[in-house]
């Protein structure tokens, strides 16, 4: 078996990458978890501990010395810089609720409402729309497009647009009866979970220095910061994540191998 490296040798200067995993609690699973996410490229991970210490002092010998100090409180967390937008990595930093599969729709009917005007145009809140008709908010009245309405697409959505010399009056409410044809997609509801606990595996694996794994038993996944989607550079955003102490009273352990892992 070979022996752990000491300071000085070769192996020990390391140029870190790596992930984390994570699985939501599910007390109702027998293994208590749902099983484990990669939040996959980091392009930073770091743990932070900052801990709140207690002094005291004897003032015995006629001054006042420090002669104990102890870690009164201690804060863990893991910040981790994210870039890739996989559902789970987006439903983290929202909070989302559950992932739910939404099937292709073709040629379903709905309605919407909405003002129109010199500034305002009504956009659809369903993509794809057919068959347009456009009536008075009552539905009591049916306008005529080109006269009184355009319609017209812009960011994948359809919108109607007011025509100033048609029977439509600047800012009146309309009604919107169309059909729609969407994509199958996977949907969430947003801050739907404020509290997402779980077990981790955080895995620093490197092709020049030290691979390391620390095995979270207990700890909450919060967002941080902001979600910065447009831009020059790419997309990425942060996440925290909270170490709690677990049932048997500890955080969990790191792994630091003899030999290499395989990346």
């Amino acid at each position: 078996m070979a022996l752990s490296r000491r300071v000085g040798e070769d192996g020990l200067y390391t140029l870190g990458g790596g992930t984390l995993l994570f699985s939501e609690t599910d007390t109702s699973k027998v293994g208590d978890e749902l099983g484990y996410n990669s939040l996959g490229n980091m392009s930073s991970v770091e743990a932070t501990f900052d801990p709140e210490t207690l002094e005291h002092f004897t003032s015995q010998s006629g001054k006042r010395v420090k002669d104990e100090e102890v870690v009164s409180q201690l804060n863990g967390t893991l910040t981790m810089t994210v870039d890739e937008l996989s559902v789970e990595n987006v439903r983290y930093f929202f909070y989302g609720g559950s992932v739910s599969d939404v099937a292709a729709t073709t040629a379903v009917s709905s309605t919407a409402y909405g003002t129109i005007g010199s500034i305002k145009d009504l956009y659809l809140p369903r993509k794809g729309a057919d068959n347009v008709v456009v009536k008075s908010a009552g539905g009591t009245t049916t306008y005529s497009v080109t006269t009184d309405y355009t319609v017209g697409t812009a960011y994948e959505m359809t919108y109607i647009r007011w025509v100033s010399t048609g029977s439509i009056g600047d800012g009146d409410e309309i009604l919107v009866e169309y059909d729609y044809t969407e994509d199958a997609n996977k949907k969430f509801d947003v801050l739907d979970t404020t509290q997402r606990r779980g077990k981790a595996q955080l895995i620093l694996r490197s092709d020049a220095g030290q691979n390391m794994r620390w095995i979270i038993p207990l700890c909450q996944l919060n967002a941080s910061g902001a979600f910065g989607y447009t831009g020059d550079d790419w997309t990425e955003f942060t996440l925290e994540l909270a170490l709690l102490e677990d049932s048997s009273g500890g955080f969990g352990y790191i792994e630091m191998p003899s030999e290499k892992w395989n990346t």
